[in-house]
This record gives C-alpha cells, sequence and structure tokens, in this order.
C-alpha cells in the first residue's frame, strides 16, 4: 500500500477543484482569452482557497489507496 503523502511531505487533505481549473484555464490554447481578461502572466499571485475536504474519511482513505 503506497505512503500518503510520500515520504516526508506534509499532509493535505483538501478538495483540488479550483486548482485543476486554474492549471487548465493557464495550459489550454483555447482559454487565452481568459488568461488575457484575468490579466493573468508570470508575475501573478493567485490566492486558491478551497472549501472542501475530509468529509468523510472513511471515503476518501479508500479512493486514495486504491
Amino acid at each position: 500500500m503506497p505512503d500518503n503523502p510520500l515520504n516526508s511531505d506534509p499532509k493535505i487533505v483538501s478538495g483540488a477543484v479550483c486548482v485543476g481549473l486554474l492549471a487548465i484555464i493557464l495550459q489550454e490554447n483555447y482559454l487565452k482569452d481568459v488568461v488575457e481578461k484575468l490579466n493573468i502572466n508570470k508575475n501573478s499571485k493567485i490566492l486558491v482557497i478551497s472549501t472542501e475536504g475530509d468529509t468523510y474519511p472513511d471515503n476518501y482513505r479508500k479512493i486514495i489507496l486504491e
């Protein structure tokens, strides 16, 4: 069974939808207009607030460790 987190990495129990959405916006060419409208560039600082968490610890562990 894999370690979660790996080695000495800190454990973060949170949803990743907002980070995933940001990654898609920044990586996909067809979303360049969104990046421009939001004025995102290499100097941008973006605060991501995750409101999801380990609400169902048993299901979380089952999904992560499968």
